[in-house]
C-alpha cells in the first residue's frame, strides 16, 4: 500500500483532522512522518460537553486505484472510547 485515506468520526458526526475533513497519507514519501506506516500525528477538537464519546477512524487503502484490485481490501477501522472532562 502506498497511500491511505483516513476519515474519522466522533459518535455519528464526521470529525475534522488537522482542520481538514480527511487526511491523505502517502506512506512511501520519505519526507513524511508516515513513511513505511511507522507513525503519524493528527489533531482533533474535542467536544465542549464532558462525557464519554466513541471515536472511529476509517483507513481506506489506495483510494485512487482504479484497477479494481483495491476493491478487494476492506477499510480498516480503529475504534476507542475517549472521555472529555472539565
Amino acid at each position: 500500500m502506498d497511500s491511505y485515506l483516513i476519515i474519522s468520526m466522533l459518535g455519528w458526526q464526521q470529525l475534522n483532522m488537522d482542520e481538514e475533513p480527511f487526511l491523505w497519507i502517502n506512506v512511501s514519501n520519505p519526507e513524511s512522518d508516515w513513511e513505511s506506516g511507522q507513525f503519524g500525528y493528527f489533531s482533533v477538537v474535542a467536544p465542549e460537553e464532558s462525557g464519554f464519546y466513541e471515536f472511529f477512524a476509517f483507513l481506506i487503502p489506495n483510494p485512487t486505484d482504479a484497477s479494481g484490485y483495491s476493491n478487494l481490501y476492506t477499510p480498516d477501522l480503529v475504534r476507542f472510547t475517549i472521555e472529555v472532562i472539565d
